[in-house]
């Protein structure tokens, strides 16, 4: 069960764009690994693509008990 929800952000002086590319630019690999786990899965995959969303964009995902996924882009 995949569901797209945008959520406003509130930025301040510590939560700049400079500072997501810095964390992603930290944690690539992982990422990397994160991006090829939901390629590798085709139910994910599709999703996603019916969605509009890209691998690509994937930078974290928390996953639930009940299989669903909650994907953060960037």
């Amino acid at each position: 069960n995949l569901h797209r929800v945008a959520r406003p952000r509130m930025y301040n002086d510590w939560d700049t764009v400079d500072d997501f590319r810095l964390n992603i630019d930290k944690n690539y690999s992982g990422i990397k690994r994160l991006r090829s786990a939901l390629r590798a899965n085709p139910a994910t995959r599709r999703a996603l693509a019916n969605r509009g969303i890209s691998i690509n964009d994937v930078v974290a995902a928390d996953v639930y008990s009940n299989g669903s996924i909650r994907v953060y882009l960037f």
